[in-house]
């Protein structure tokens, strides 16, 4: 048994594979046995957004909201989930958005809606698919830097005791897809250190470009990525044989606008969009600009930080005398903005503890899989401290903690992506328990 675990461990690229596809065929399974793959999200909230503009987008109505076609609502109307009156009354013409999510994961599940007609099993196959592929990076750096126990546990900690892979793989939402980009961002953070090249440069813009496209809240990583961009890159090596160069802030400082100027060619077009739909400058639509109020109020001290849609609401009742969906989306956003900096600038103490309340919020667990996962991986951070991959996994949490603070919490949904950092800490004391005295890679 020794022998053949010494075996695999050797090859961290095929266990990673068969990880991979054992991942599909459970995920998969498990949904098309428990829910079935063509069963309708709920009708509140993003899932019905995104379903909404996908749709449209397949019937080439463009990146639009309200559909008017009957074939759309029959799945959800056979489901229970909506009457066949209120079917009728939600036929509406389709109404350009720039208040809505970003066009990676709409586009995407278009192009199975244009091909294969009204369905819902492209998107558990596209999340499964994004959540497998997380789950095979896990394991193939553990093995690398871990052992083959390591690896096993937590291969089982991400897809069986950490829930929100299973709840996150059939929503028709992007936190499967944010966590498949995220986990390579991450990777290519960890090649540059190893050794600066210009390749990893330019993925990695391509990347984050198409994790901001997937999630807008991403555009606010930006600052803090370019600053550990330029932190890596301050030391690398440039060779594999260059481990004695000495730090250079002019690579650190060309990397770090280099890394900026690739992100911002992936996002150039959608920005342009925004911009000429909106006739404002905002590049990245004016959802974020107009929820700001549900992030610095009384009310969301009232709720310590948690989200609310009362603010939205509010606020389209404010802009309601504007005769255009874009001309309400510009004047609410500015409302949002003004309304949000007033109240920091009226309660700059309680704005600060709202800042810790919502960081807690986000990455407090709430389930007793999600406690043993962080008591794990608080103890796996404390015994790697020293580690260069455990500084770069405590920058993305420090830049996460610093978006959720000037923004709001969503009860964990924002941290979600960073699963391959948590799961890698969690199992970081099984790998050191059974390291039968053999350090292990940095």
């Amino acid at each position: 048994m020794n022998s053949r675990i010494r075996y695999l461990s050797l090859r961290p690229r095929t266990v990673a594979t068969i990880v991979f596809l054992a991942s599909i065929v459970i995920l998969l399974g498990h949904y098309a046995i428990k829910y079935g793959l063509n069963d309708p999200p709920s009708i509140r909230g993003d899932e019905m957004s995104y379903d909404m503009v996908s749709w449209n987008l397949a019937k080439g109505n463009g990146f639009s909201e309200q559909v008017n076609d009957s074939i759309f609502w029959e799945p959800y109307v056979a489901a229970g989930k909506i009457t066949p009156a209120q079917a009728r009354r939600e036929q509406l013409n389709p109404v350009v958005v720039t208040h809505e999510g970003p066009p990676l994961f709409p586009y995407l599940l278009s192009l199975f809606n244009r091909q294969f007609g009204r369905q819902f099993w492209s998107v558990r196959i596209v999340n499964v698919l994004a959540t497998s592929g997380t789950a095979g990076m896990l394991v193939w750096y553990l093995l690398r830097t871990g052992n083959f126990a390591s690896a096993f546990f937590g291969f089982v900690c991400f897809l069986i005791a950490d829930t929100r892979t299973r709840v996150y793989g059939r929503a028709v939402l992007t936190e499967a897809t944010a966590t498949f980009l995220l986990t390579i961002v991450t990777i290519l953070l960890l090649l540059l250190l190893q050794h600066w090249r210009r390749r990893t440069l330019i993925l990695l813009g391509i990347t984050v470009g198409l994790l901001v496209l997937d999630r807008t809240i991403f555009a606010l990583w930006l600052p803090g990525l370019a600053l550990l961009v330029g932190r890596l890159s301050y030391q690398a090596p440039t060779k594999k044989t260059d481990v004695h160069l000495p730090p250079s802030r002019k690579r650190a400082l060309a990397s770090a606008f280099f890394f900026l100027a690739i992100s911002g060619l992936v996002l150039l077009p959608w920005g342009v969009r925004n911009v000429l739909l909106l006739k404002a400058p905002m590049p990245f639509g004016t959802q974020g600009m107009s929820q700001l109020p549900a992030g610095f109020s009384d009310l969301a001290l009232e709720r310590r930080g948690l989200w609310s849609a009362e603010p939205t609401h509010r606020l389209k009742r404010k802009v309601a005398h504007f005769s255009t969906r874009q001309e309400r989306d510009v004047a609410r956003a500015r409302l949002g903005r003004q309304e949000a900096i007033d109240w920091i600038w009226g309660h700059p103490t309680d704005a600060l503890r709202l800042a810790g309340m919502k960081i807690w919020q986000e990455y407090r667990p709430r389930l007793p899989g999600e406690w043993f996962i962080c008591v794990m991986a608080v103890v796996g951070f404390l015994l790697t401290l020293r580690r260069s991959d455990t500084r770069v996994f405590m920058g993305l949490h420090l830049i996460s903690c610093f978006v959720i603070a000037v923004t709001w919490s969503v009860e964990g949904r924002f941290v979600m992506p960073l699963m391959f950092t948590t799961h890698v800490f969690a199992a970081r004391p099984v790998a050191i328990l059974f390291s039968n005295g053999r350090g292990s890679a940095s």
